[in-house]
Order: C-alpha cells, then structure tokens, then sequence
C-alpha cells in the first residue's frame, strides 16, 4: 500500500529590481483536480518499489538456496543413512563370512585329525600286517634226526644229525661250525664261542653257501677229538658223564634278506642199558643285529 506524500507550497515573492514578480505555477497538476504532489514523493514511491521487488528477489532467491540445501542436506543425511545400512550390511557380511571361514577352519581341524588317526591306524595296520608276515614268513632252523652212533674202544664217539628248516621260507647257509666234548657238565657257551672264533681265524670261515629248504635238511655229522678208551666209556656209562655237542649256523633269510644266527647246544647222556637221553640246552634263531643273551 503506498502512502500519498504532498507538501503544502507557499508562493515566494523575490523582489528584482526592475522586474515585476514572478509566481511559480504549480509543479504538476492532478488531472482529476486532485492536490498536486512533487517529484520526491514519487521518487521515493519507485524506490520502495525497487525495494520491495529486490526484497522479494532476494527472498525468492534465498527461498531458492535453502530449498536448495535442504535438498542437499537430505540428499546427504540419505546418502548416510546408505552408507550406514551399507555400512551395517557390510558387518553382517563380514560376521557372516567371519562365521563361515571358522566353522570351515574347525571342520578342517576336524577332518585333519580324523585324517591323522586314520593314517596312524593304517600305519600301525601296516606295521602289524608286516610283523605278522615276518612271524609267518620267519625262517626256524633246528637240530632233528639226532642219531648217535655206537660207542666203540678206540674210536671217536660220532653223532648225526640234520639242520632243518620248519617254515615255508628258504634260507641260504652262510658258514657253520660244531663243536662237541664229553665232559660232567656243559662248557659255557662264552668259552664255546671263543674256540669256535679261534678256529675261525685259524681255518678262516667254514663256507657252505648251500640253501636249506622245508623238506630237505642240511645233514651233518660230528665227531669228538676224544677217542674212547676204557676209562672214558666207563665215565660216560656209568659215572654221569656226557656227550656234549655245541653248533652255530649263519644265514640268510631269502624272504627279506635278514641276516640270522642260530645257535643250538645238545647233551646226550647215556643210560646204560636203556639207550641215550638227548636233550636242548640251547636252541636259539635271531637276528644278527639282535641281542640275544644265551645262558643255559
């Protein structure tokens, strides 16, 4: 609403020397015999036009920019709250996958133990499948077919026998040595294995290189450096006297190339009328890598 500026005029006289008065007319006249206004009053009018209209562009512009802004703002708090629930999601998908890889990683512990005891329980299978084929394949040799020959005056007591092999497996016969005496009691196996070292190193090594299979023995016989004579064949009758004999045998199993000894020590003792009594003392099989302590 604009206001009506107007200001009453008064006529000035200026007094010029020699000229008559001068009366102004008035500035503008209302055409409608309203009163007249000045050019300030409209003046004035225009710029609060020019006020109003910058005021309003202002505002509208203002209006505008914070339209503006709100819109950023929300296009921003929108954008954060994406970025939370990405944010969130990404959480979730990280516990998820956190989650998974350890159930996995215990799984894998599981199957990997389940693996180990497997494996250990197939070795240990192996391991006894091996020692039970070892034990049923494991080459045995003993003395059979002991057959003493008929004490004579004279002569040196003799004694056959047969090395035989009892499995299924053959050996082959690397050296062998025997020993025998007729004596009250055994000599110790220590001392026995002494002589035979002795007479080793002396005659070098008693080779055979003979195989020795089921069914088809190693035949030996062994005769005593003693020769009987009356004294003699009366101890051995009737004091309790003995014929004892010592042996040794190397060799090899065929089977898994093991190297074995064997080691047998017999006493025969006669009882007079009633024939002789033959029995082991020793009848050992073992590896050459084992210790063995004979004792008898």
């Amino acid at each position: 609403m604009f206001r009506r500026f107007s200001r009453n005029t008064k006529t000035i006289h200026i007094k010029v020397a020699n000229q008559p008065p001068i009366i102004p007319p008035p500035i503008i006249n209302n055409l409608h015999g309203e009163k007249p206004f000045d050019i300030i009053g409209l003046l004035g009018i225009l710029i609060n036009l020019i006020l109003a209209v910058g005021t309003f562009l202002l505002y509208n512009e203002a209006t505008k920019q914070s339209r503006i802004s709100q819109q950023s703002a929300d296009a921003a708090a929108e954008a954060a709250r994406q970025a939370q629930q990405s944010n969130t999601l990404s959480t979730n998908n990280y516990n998820l996958a956190k989650e998974v890889f350890e159930r996995s990683e215990k799984s894998s512990k599981e199957t990997f133990k389940l693996s180990q005891r497997s494996v250990r329980a197939q070795i240990q299978s192996i391991n006894e499948s091996q020692l039970q084929f070892n034990i049923a394949n494991e080459p045995v040799l003993t003395v059979t077919n002991i057959s003493p020959q008929p004490l004579e005056i004279g002569k040196s007591p003799v004694i056959k026998y047969d090395i035989t092999n009892l499995k299924e497996v053959p050996v082959k016969i690397i050296s062998e040595q025997s020993i025998s005496s007729i004596t009250f009691n055994p000599t110790r196996l220590e001392y026995i294995k002494t002589i035979l070292a002795k007479r080793e190193k002396e005659n070098g090594l008693h080779s055979i290189n003979s195989y020795v299979v089921k069914g088809t023995p190693l035949a030996k016989i062994s005769v005593s450096p003693d020769h009987l004579d009356t004294l003699n064949l009366n101890l051995i009758v009737k004091s309790g006297y003995c014929f004892y004999l010592y042996g040794f045998v190397k060799y090899k199993n065929l089977a898994n190339g093991r190297i074995r000894n064997y080691w047998y020590v017999l006493r025969l003792k006669s009882l007079q009328n009633r024939g002789v009594l033959i029995d082991f003392l020793c009848n050992e099989n073992f590896d050459e890598k084992e210790k063995v302590k004979l004792s008898y």
